[in-house]
């Protein structure tokens, strides 16, 4: 569908163009670390998505995903994508 010039959808088109370009130069919306883990219930390779990559810390910090595979909250590394198990405590 493309908006006649003066319309309400032309100028609403335009509108979001410009706040797509106002976020990418802020530094808004960057993309988030991915990571691959092991889904300890049903042993699918699932993708994870961080906010960080844990590259700042020591390597021992994990963060809750919900699992695409399972729907199971599992605690991931971000650095490594090694799940902590129930037996690992």
């Amino acid at each position: 569908m493309l908006a006649h010039p003066g319309s309400i959808a032309s100028l609403l088109i335009s509108k979001l163009r410009y706040l797509k370009y106002k976020v990418a130069e802020l530094g808004y919306g960057s993309p988030m670390a991915t990571i691959l883990f092991l889904c300890p219930n049903t042993g699918d390779r699932v993708q994870g998505w961080f906010a960080d990559d844990g590259s700042g810390d020591n390597g021992e910090t994990y963060e809750g995903v919900t699992c695409l595979a399972c729907r199971q909250v599992h605690m991931v590394n971000p650095r490594t994508g090694k799940v902590l198990r129930a037996d690992e405590e």
